[in-house]
Formats: C-alpha cells, structure tokens, sequence
C-alpha cells in the first residue's frame, strides 16, 4: 500500500515536457519528484536473483541512474558515467544503475557494464517497483540522494548529448554539481531538469485490450522496420518480437507519432522514398503499442526476412574501403575525406551500390562522390567540380539500386572520394566505409548520371532562427528526373525545389522537416521531363538558435563547408540518358 501512494508523490517529468525530450533544460522541481524520500524497494541482479535497493545506496549520499543497453544516449553518456563514479565513489557517493527497458538480455546488461567500466551497482527493474515509485521519464534520468535518501537533483547528466544531436562542449554539469553540492552541504542551482534519452514505459493497468501481435501487427513490423532493426540491422537494437519490445513500447509510439521513424524528412510535397510508413499501418502500430500488447499465437507468425547477409546487393563485383577515421568515446566527432582507387581495368556498368560502415555505430553520414581519371581533386571544403555524388550513407540507408535496365558507368582508372563523419557512441572506435557495387547482368537501355545543385559561400549569424538560403540551375539539355538527394547538416530546417514556369513555380520537392541524421533518396516514380532552359530553384531554411536541439553550437556564426560544425546546402539530381553507343 505504501508503494502505491508513493506513486502519487513522484507526477511523471512528462507532465511539463513534450512528448520527446530533446535537451536538457531546468524543469519545476516540485513535479519532478525532488525532495521525496526513496524507499526501499526489490529489484534483480544481473544474475536475476533479488535485490534490495536500501542495502545498495546505504547511508551515505547516493546517485541512482536510469540506463538501458540500446538506447543510444545511454550508451554515449556511459563513459561519462563512469568518470564520475571514480571521481565520486573514492568520497563515499554510492552508485546504482537501473536497468527499466525488460527487453534487453542479461547478457546485454553484463555486456554494457564491462564495456564502458561502470563500477556501481548495475541492477534491473524487472518487476516495474523503480518506474512505478519514481516514474522516470527517460533511460538517462538520474536521482541524486542525499544521506536521508531525499531526492535532491532528478534530471540530466549535463547539457551536451542531446536527441538528434549535441552541442560542441558542455556548459552545466547538472550530475556534477548536484553531487558536489551534496557533499559540501551547499544548495544546487538546478535541482530539477528535463533529461533527454528513450521514453520509459511505466508499467500500468489502464491499457485496453488491443488486437495480438501475431499476425498482422508481426507482419507490419518485419515490413516497415526489420531493415534496420531486425538481426543484424543498423538500428540500436531488433523489435522482432513481443519480448523485445518490452520495455520500449512508449518511444516507438512517440518516434511513429512524431514521424521521427521510418526515417523520413516529413515530406509534405512530391516524391518519397519508399519507405513511408501508410496511414492505415500507422494507426494499427500505435493501436498495439498503446494496448495491453497481448502476443497472440506465435505460430501464426510471417515467414521470417531472409538471413542477413554481408551484402543485400549480393557478391559485390567492385569493392573499395574508404577512410581511417579514429572515433573517441567521448567528445566531438570528426570528418574525414579519402580517395580510394577503385582499381578498374576496364569500364563496368554497375546497377547498385551499398555501403556499410566496418565497425557498427561508428559512421553518422558518409557522401561517396566518383572522380574519373584525370579529374581534379576538389578543395577540402569544396564538393567535387561535376558533383557525381553516386551513393550516401546514414544509419539505416546505404543502398542504391537502379531500375531494371538502367546502370551507372564507372569508367576503368575511376577513384572513389568519400566524406566521412563519425558517430561517437561512447567507446573509442575506427571509422571506415565499406564500399560495395554490383554490375549490372544485361546491357543497360539507359545511362544513370548526378549532378549537383549547390549554394555558394553563405554563413548564418549567430542565433540565427530562420536563415534562408537559396540555389538556382538551369538545365543546358532535356533530361529525365529519376530521383534527388538534399544535404543540409545540422541547421537544415526545411527545403524545398520548384520548377520555374512563367505562370509560376512548380514544386518538384517539399520538405517541412529536415532531420539531419539521415541522407534520402527521394525517387519520381513517372519520370518527369525537364526540357532543355529548365531553371530549378532551391530553397532552404536554418536553424542556428538555441531551440534547435541538432544545433552544436548557437553563438557562432555558421560557414558554408564540409567540417563536421559547418553547414551546406547541396542537392544530387539522378537522370537517365538513353544509351546510343557501344556498351562496356
């Protein structure tokens, strides 16, 4: 009965937060559970037996840490975790890490601790007792106590790691501070903030019986997200059962809701991807994640996904291994540009092209450009002069492949230039992308060629809300539109591309919500004719304020460039050309 009024005490952060906590920020301390008393409570060990929380944090002051293996946040903050524990533990702070997400394994967990050296206790809430009493919003919550188990600070680590991004330093060490004020005895500035991580699903009985996940709702999850977070996929971690997405049900609503996932830009006019989630499949997703998400009968499941291979594309006929970018586990990511001779002795016309990073977790975005023989090498911050940006890579999207009877010439004596930048994932890494292409079995009908639409030197003020930016091109010959690629960095906001008449514009692509973690293809399934005297406009926004939770750093003005803290507008056009010669 005590734990159960004790809920009442400790209101969810939710109340004052958005659905997704994007950064850290000073919330209302009084509806953030901050001057309770924590009680004692069971939990398990990694082992599985049980475990009581009153023996782990004792009579000293004490920290209790929310942590999940998959969520990426957690995983980035967890070298900094462990710092603080051996600055603090040698001064009698106690430490508890509580693993709230019933999906993930014992394994994972023990994985997780040797992994990153935490060296508090690491235990997991497997029977909902810490979520239900403290009711944390987020996997990367933590509870300050003082020598009376008091909540002193609920909130953030600090200010830096963000959802879908981070800034370039931190500048509150709220965790920090909090534990250092404990143990002088003098007040904390910010006793409560709002803590950016995966949603925590609270464990309740107020859910509706909704329709069993076998089959239906199994078979919409392998067709929208087992590329990525099936066996062996790029996401952080596999939804292929019930099992896995326990534990994770409330932030795969809140990505679906939002249209954060399937990775997508919010495309609001023209063409898409192919991998828009449908209206109907939508709202039966959100319907089981927000019901009692009862299994169903397991036999009725989809015939699995064929077994992950090496390569989706198959035996690669053309290899190449770009980049040696070392990627700390902790501090700012990095950028690096390599050419890599692709070694062809003869022409060959290629039909698709994957690209992989070599280690997992390591590459945020890769820009894969084909330089011919003789061609120049491009400044550092300059894109290639003919702009043949032939593939990308983003978590999750590294595939190109060509409609049957179209192919990419890749002429014999060919380089590869790539633009990679690293993903720091808290543990030190080597970035390289894996570059693999497949040829095409038939002599094509059509030649696949880019060309790039690009801004000029811009920069953005500082503070900057809603920078506008725009880039023009007229076409010198008739061309057949098969598919754009926009690239904006960190302040992309929204873009938009319109085909000039004189009667007025024609939009061609709209964009209402640049996500700047992901590169997309965007294909025109009728093939549109631009004649030749076409004059294409393209049109952005940036964001280089405060608010924007992707912005590294709001107080410097930003410049046209390829550095990880720079920003560009860009746009890869693929067109076809008929074939009038002799094939390689």
């Amino acid at each position: 009965m005590r734990l159960l009024a004790l809920a009442f005490f400790f209101p969810a952060l939710a109340c004052a937060q958005p659905q997704l906590p994007r950064a850290a920020s000073p919330v209302d301390a009084a509806r953030a559970a901050v001057d309770r008393v924590v009680p004692d409570l069971e939990l398990a060990s990694l082992d599985g037996e049980p475990v009581q929380l009153a023996p782990l944090l004792g009579v000293q002051p004490a920290v209790i840490i929310m942590s999940s293996t998959g969520c990426p946040l957690c995983r980035t903050y967890a070298p900094r975790l462990a710092s603080i524990e051996q600055e603090f533990s040698p001064k009698g702070v106690a430490f508890v890490h509580v693993n709230v997400v019933d999906g993930e394994s014992r394994a994972d967990k023990a994985e997780f601790v040797r992994n990153f050296g935490l060296s508090g206790h690491y235990v997991s809430d497997s029977l909902g007792n810490v979520r239900r009493t403290l009711r944390p919003r987020t996997t990367t919550e933590v509870y300050v106590l003082d020598r009376a188990r008091r909540v002193v600070y609920h909130g953030a680590v600090d200010d830096q790691y963000r959802l879908g991004g981070r800034a370039s330093r931190v500048t509150r060490h709220y965790l920090r501070d909090a534990i250092a004020a404990v143990l002088s005895g003098e007040p904390i500035k910010d006793r409560a903030t709002s803590a950016p991580g995966c949603l925590v699903d609270i464990p309740s009985s107020d859910a509706a019986p909704g329709e069993p996940f076998y089959p239906r709702i199994a078979a919409l999850v392998q067709r929208h997200c087992a590329d990525c977070h099936g066996p062996g996929g790029a996401g952080p971690f596999t939804i292929s059962t019930p099992a896995d997405i326990e534990g994770r049900a409330a932030m795969l609503a809140a990505v679906i809701d939002e249209g954060l996932m399937p990775p997508n830009h919010a495309a609001s006019a023209g063409p898409g991807t192919g991998r828009e989630l449908p209206a109907q499949d939508r709202e039966a997703l959100l319907a089981w994640l927000r019901s009692t998400r009862t299994p169903g009968d397991a036999a009725s499941r989809p015939p699995p996904s064929d077994p992950p291979t090496t390569w989706a594309i198959g035996r690669p006929d053309i290899y190449a291994l770009a980049g040696e970018l070392a990627v700390p586990a902790d501090g700012p990511p990095g950028h690096e540009r390599s050419l890599t001779d692709l070694k062809l002795g003869s022409d060959t016309w290629v039909q698709a092209i994957e690209c992989r990073p070599v280690m997992r977790d390591s590459i945020q975005l890769a820009l894969v450009w084909l330089l011919l023989p003789g061609e120049p090498l491009p400044q550092q911050n300059e894109p290639p002069a003919e702009g043949r940006l032939i593939a990308t890579y983003s978590p999750g999207e590294g595939l190109v492949t060509f409609r049957p009877g179209d192919a990419l010439r890749v002429p014999a004596g060919a380089a590869i230039l790539s633009d990679i930048y690293s993903k720091v994932m808290g543990r030190a890494m080597t970035a390289q992308l894996r570059i693999a292409m497949k040829a095409s079995p038939a002599t094509p009908q059509r030649e696949i060629r880019t060309w790039l639409i690009t801004a000029g030197d811009f920069t953005i003020p500082p503070g900057a809300p809603n920078a506008r930016i725009e880039a023009d091109y007229t076409t010198s010959h008739p061309l057949t539109l098969l598919a754009v690629r926009p690239i904006m960095r960190w302040r992309g906001r929204s873009l938009s591309l319109d085909q000039l008449h004189p009667d007025g514009p024609e939009p061609l692509l709209t964009l209402d919500r640049y996500e700047p973690r992901w590169l997309l293809r965007y294909l025109f399934p009728n093939e549109p004719t631009l004649p030749a005297g076409t004059r294409l406009t393209f049109r952005a926004t940036f964001d280089n304020s405060p608010a924007n939770p992707a912005n590294p750093d709001s107080a410097v003005q930003v410049s046209r460039g390829f550095g990880y803290f720079d920003d560009t507008l860009m746009l890869a056009i693929e067109h076809a050309v008929p074939i009038t010669h002799q094939s390689p």
